[in-house]
């Protein structure tokens, strides 16, 4: 399930700290002012979703920031062999904030799992020493494609400011010529 029904948590998620960590209004709700407090992750290693070593995955995150005084917001990927001992952890985000307004973001940070990874754990949550409140709508762990991105350009270089990049699908087609 990529969120909570309502106020319940989702059987197959665990959290590493059930008091400070909620599910509020289908969202998952973090409140931290000392260490680290995350969000979830797979309840067991059996639970977290089985992933191609060398593939490339995209973490789809969306979600509202409160900051009451300082503090960050990470997303970390969380790479486990058959065993569910961590091989590598990539910080995937951080995001900083002290404004008292909701800060609403979605975020597709990208990993490439490394050669012996068996399976992936999405974390989200306050990083440490952080003094806010987090809310996360969802969280979503899949295959992505590499994208090649093409930036427009003008006689001087690359435009300082686009709306939207070009995305090219490049395809290969060999062609022989005989030479005399």
């Amino acid at each position: 399930t990529a969120s909570p029904t309502g106020n319940n948590w989702p059987s197959d998620w665990a959290r590493t700290d059930s008091s400070d960590v909620t599910a509020a209004s289908s969202k998952f709700h973090v409140s931290t002012t000392v260490g680290e407090k995350y969000a979830w992750y797979a309840a067991t290693t059996l639970a977290t979703p089985l992933i191609v070593p060398g593939a490339w995955y995209e973490v789809t995150l969306t979600r509202s920031v409160t900051a009451r005084s300082a503090g960050a917001a990470t997303v970390d990927l969380i790479w486990l062999d058959i065993d569910g001992t961590i091989v590598r952890t990539d910080v995937l985000s951080t995001t900083s904030t002290t404004d008292a307004s909701p800060v609403d973001l979605t975020l597709y940070p990208r990993a490439k799992a490394p050669a012996h990874a068996a399976r992936a754990r999405v974390r989200v949550g306050a990083g440490v020493g952080a003094n806010l409140t987090a809310d996360f709508y969802s969280v979503v762990l899949r295959r992505c494609p590499l994208r090649l991105i093409v930036v427009a350009e003008d006689a001087v270089g690359a435009l300082a400011s686009y709306a939207h990049p070009v995305h090219l699908n490049v395809k290969y087609s060999p062609r022989y010529e005989i030479a005399r």
